[in-house]
């Protein structure tokens, strides 16, 4: 069966000029490889915005900062509008940026220690709506390390919060209660009746470590029982969340508290120093059904899209 989804890493791999042609006459390619492991997108040096000074990273410059604006294709114009009001702004603490999602034709921004802020693009005259956290899960400020332990983004066509963290232990405060990892699902709220509505969180699960510790396919891992970084939910079924530790990426059934998948010295398939740095895709049916095996490079996209062919 072939997979419909991918994990894809964030950066591109870069051939080296005097292999890029035949086998991959594509300016950007990619080998699909099934969950576990991770599938990398390729870059030729001939797609490079500056082949003159090549380097590691062609589209990633940590030098420059953009600030979000929305712009309207008119003609053959683009058009600036006015930055939207900030939903924060009678807050005094900073906005810190851990990603964004697009789901039901709206982007939601996120801020792994705060919330969420949503915009409908498409609106005439969109506007800016600040959704909490899950209960109790907002903190004072971000931690550097947050992103290992939690994670949103949308499985099976809903919003989703996961998170490790330590339950309250109502019975004996004194004692320290272990470490379980939940997933909450964001729930529409509709409120006026109009496209914008408000969320909340219904908790769908948490499974304690000690649970998937204990199970026989863990056990044949041969992984310490260590906490995991959180890496993703499977799109397709958030049951699955998928955890690095120790250069190895695997794949949990959460309910089932069992190991779905696992890959050793899956460090070599992530930037150095980044944890962070791959994310599902849900790969076109052309794609997925395997009809098409190479990425269509963007130059050709632009071209097709300008054509004028329907």
């Amino acid at each position: 069966m072939e997979a419909t989804w991918v994990i894809l890493r964030h950066f591109l791999g870069i051939v080296p000029k005097d292999t890029e042609a035949p086998e991959h006459p594509a300016a950007i390619f990619a080998a699909l490889r099934a969950p576990p492991r991770v599938t990398i997108l390729s870059v030729a040096t001939s797609a490079h915005p500056d082949a003159t000074h090549p380097n590691k990273a062609p589209y990633l410059r940590g030098d420059r900062a953009t600030k979000l604006r929305r712009f309207f294709s008119g003609a053959k114009l683009w058009i600036e509008m006015d930055q939207l009001p900030n939903p924060l702004s009678g807050d005094d603490r900073e906005w810190a940026p851990s990603g964004v999602v697009a789901h039901e034709g709206k982007l939601w921004f996120f801020d792994l220690s705060w919330g969420l802020i949503s915009c409908d693009p498409n609106v005439i005259l969109p506007g800016l709506r600040f959704h909490d956290l899950p209960p109790g899960r907002r903190i004072h400020e971000p931690k550097p390390f947050i992103h290992t332990i939690r994670w949103i983004g949308v499985s099976n066509q809903m919003l989703r919060y996961v998170d490790i963290a330590r339950d309250l232990d109502l019975d004996d405060r004194s004692r320290i209660a272990e470490k379980k990892v939940a997933i909450w699902t964001a729930i529409p709220d509709p409120d006026g009746g109009d496209c914008d509505y408000g969320i909340w969180w219904l908790k769908t699960y948490e499974m304690s470590f000690r649970e998937i510790w204990n199970d026989a396919s863990y056990r044949e891992t041969m992984m310490p029982r260590m906490i995991p970084e959180i890496v993703l939910v499977n799109p397709k079924n958030p049951n699955v969340v998928y955890f690095f530790l120790r250069g190895s990426l695997f794949g949990v059934d959460v309910p089932g508290h069992r190991v779905v998948g696992f890959v050793k010295d899956a460090h070599k398939l992530v930037a150095p120093g980044c944890r962070h740095c791959v994310l599902p895709w849900d790969l076109p049916p052309s794609i997925a059904n395997g009809l098409v095996e190479p990425i269509v490079p963007f130059q050709e996209q632009s071209r097709s899209s300008t054509s004028g062919d329907e």
